[in-house]
């Protein structure tokens, strides 16, 4: 991923990335996890991780958490799908899919852990 960055920052003056971080979607881990099931989620970074990398590239970075309500969990899959985040992690197979959406019968307020990372 060094290497990658690297590429990237040789590219133009300035570097402007926004990910997102380990943590994101917490609540609909926390939801899986409480029934003895995984989720689907491909894995994110973790900034630990993300702070190696941007020693290593001398990039700078800031973390924020962004909250977002969809008033059905079935909208936040749908959301995902939209976003394109619907393919699985290798391996995965689905969880029973009703049984984690009746976990929020008053709608989802989701995590997302966005960084941004910029060059100097």
């Amino acid at each position: 991923q060094a290497a990658a960055m690297a590429r990237l920052r040789q590219q133009g003056p300035r570097l402007a990335i926004a990910t997102l971080l380990d943590g994101t979607f917490a609540e609909w881990k926390a939801a899986h996890e409480r029934m003895g099931l995984q989720d689907g989620v491909l894995p994110f970074m973790t900034e630990a991780a993300l702070h190696q990398l941007c020693t290593q590239t001398g990039l700078q970075y800031d973390v924020e958490t962004l909250l977002a309500s969809y008033p059905q969990a079935m909208d936040f899959v749908r959301a995902l799908k939209g976003i394109g985040a619907g393919t699985p992690r290798t391996g995965h197979h689905p969880a029973p899919l009703g049984k984690v959406l009746r976990q929020f019968p008053d709608g989802i307020t989701v995590s997302y852990r966005v960084a941004y990372v910029l060059s100097a």
